[in-house]
């Protein structure tokens, strides 16, 4: 007989990868780790499980899916339950709790929401169940920016939906009975439009394997960093570029080249320094890029945390930063990262400073390296997420 703690963590596709599936997949091992049994429960992504759905596109593709389905399948080493909907084009009918999600909740002794913004939790909601909400972002602050610069039918049937949408976010908040922020500006915008309290917990960082390099790196200038969804438009890569042409622009004589890491590819256009793009990146890759790059450079819009910022600090790399929100909840201006304007003039200014000053590099990025270590390492939050779980 099973007697292990069965724990559903309920999230978006983890098919849509982002800084949403790290949380996932730390709290699933922190869950692991204490003798639970974890797993992923989420509504199935149409365009990863059309055959979960009954659905327009199924219909005129010519098949008659009257109701629909779940599926049980490993993503990454975790066990994960997707869950399809009716008429998932309307994106309020994916929230909706058809008979597959009192049915699959009801295997479960715990549950906690990990996602972007709450509406992904409504089948918590309205099947009355007690849970725990780990949130990174809102409905408004996630797509104000996306939705400002999209056009279309979808973009359309989603500015109609938005409503509803917003309703059910409001309700899973109000239902969870414990709300935890990742940062203090995800804190600080939930406080703002509900009215329940909130606490911050970060992501930890595995300062283990994210960690400085044993022996000093040498080599001329190393290329500055970019870590980020091309396509996306809050991660603003148009920004890094225009900063990066006016750092050549203002100082031609400085020999600088730049590292983009990427699924998508950015257009590169004429640019006047050289690029190299790295799309896949493993996580041995990215500890490598994060200790021999001269800064990393976050222009985004917004962010709920900034995962990569905290791993390259916590490599000893020194972090250029835009004001987007999460960064702020980690970053101390001047000593152990650097804030910049929303300009590319302010950016390339702070990129020239640390390109010319290795002695400055060395000293942000030593700062850097502690500030994680000491107050957002998995050695500080092991503990407390894990004594979270099993209460």
């Amino acid at each position: 007989m099973n007697t292990k703690k069965r724990l559903a963590i309920v999230t978006q596709d983890p098919a849509n990868y982002g800084g949403v599936l790290r949380l996932v997949e730390y709290i699933y091992h922190r869950a692991k780790s204490v003798g639970m049994e974890p797993v992923i429960l989420h509504y199935g992504k149409y365009s990863e499980h059309p055959e979960l759905h009954s659905s327009i596109s199924n219909l005129f593709r010519g098949e008659l899916n009257l109701w629909p389905k779940e599926k049980h399948y490993q993503f990454r080493g975790m066990n994960a339950l997707a869950i399809g909907a009716w008429i998932p084009e309307w994106e309020p009918q994916r929230l909706r709790s058809n008979k597959l999600w009192p049915n699959a909740l009801s295997e479960f002794d715990s549950f906690i929401l990990v996602t972007g913004s709450a509406q992904t939790g409504f089948p918590l909601a309205v099947n009355k169940k007690n849970f725990i909400a780990w949130i990174s972002s809102t409905v408004e602050d996630d797509r104000r920016e996306r939705l400002a610069k999209s056009h279309g039918i979808a973009t359309l049937l989603e500015r109609l939906g938005l409503k509803q949408i917003l309703r059910a976010e409001s309700q899973v908040i109000e239902a969870a009975s414990r709300l935890m922020a990742v940062s203090n500006d995800t804190q600080k915008y939930l406080a703002k439009i509900f009215n329940h309290p909130s606490e911050v917990w970060p992501f930890p960082i595995d300062t283990i394997n994210f960690c400085p390099a044993k022996m000093p790196v040498e080599r001329s200038l190393p290329p500055f960093l970019f870590v980020g969804r091309a396509n996306d438009p809050r991660k603003r890569i148009e920004l890094f570029l225009s900063a990066c042409s006016t750092l050549q622009q203002v100082h031609p004589e400085l020999d600088f080249s730049v590292t983009i890491v990427s699924s998508i590819s950015p257009n590169h256009r004429d640019l006047p320094f050289p690029i190299e793009w790295v799309s896949g990146a493993s996580e041995e890759k990215l500890i490598e890029l994060y200790r021999t790059s001269a800064a990393f450079v976050l222009t985004s819009a917004q962010e709920g945390l900034g995962i990569a910022a905290m791993e390259a600090m916590a490599c000893g790399l020194p972090v250029i930063s835009t004001r987007c929100g999460g960064p702020e909840t980690f970053i101390e201006d001047g000593i152990s990262g650097f804030f910049v304007e929303d300009d590319a003039e302010s950016i390339a200014e702070r990129m020239f400073e640390l390109a010319a000053n290795e002695s400055l590099r060395t000293i942000i990025g030593n700062a850097a390296h502690q500030r994680i270590e000491n107050d957002f390492s998995e050695r500080v939050w092991n503990p407390k997420f894990e004594d979270l779980l099993q209460k």
